[in-house]
């Protein structure tokens, strides 16, 4: 499932997309969220609990009114993935809004952020 940019725009109260989200995932479902608004959006996401500490690590993150835009070389590939098959090289020149500071540690990270001209 696609969730577009702003998709959960005036969600962050409902019970209801949260669990439906959590079911869709639970049954096989792939989410894949562009980025949101607001960080707290991101708690709409279904998160899995940790086989070691028992515990939900949450999505945590900004959201892009809270971020500065950035374009050149902003990005890097960290693994690779079909849907990313049209980079030629590993940086890419793409407009990012926003950033992830926390993540379930099982977590796939397809592109991670170039800051400040180093990578992140």
């Amino acid at each position: 499932m696609l969730v577009p940019t702003g998709g959960f725009y005036g969600l962050k109260n409902s019970t209801t997309v949260k669990a439906l989200l959590d079911d869709y995932v639970k049954n096989g479902g792939t989410l894949v969220v562009l980025t949101q608004q607001h960080g707290y959006d991101w708690d709409l996401l279904p998160v899995p609990t940790s086989a070691e500490t028992g515990e939900r690590k949450s999505v945590m993150g900004y959201g892009y009114q809270e971020d500065q835009s950035c374009q050149f070389n902003s990005v890097y590939i960290d693994t690779y993935h079909p849907m990313l098959s049209a980079f030629s090289t590993s940086t890419a020149n793409i407009g990012v809004d926003g950033y992830f500071s926390s993540y379930p540690d099982n977590s796939t990270i397809l592109l991670r952020r170039v800051a400040n001209g180093s990578l992140q």
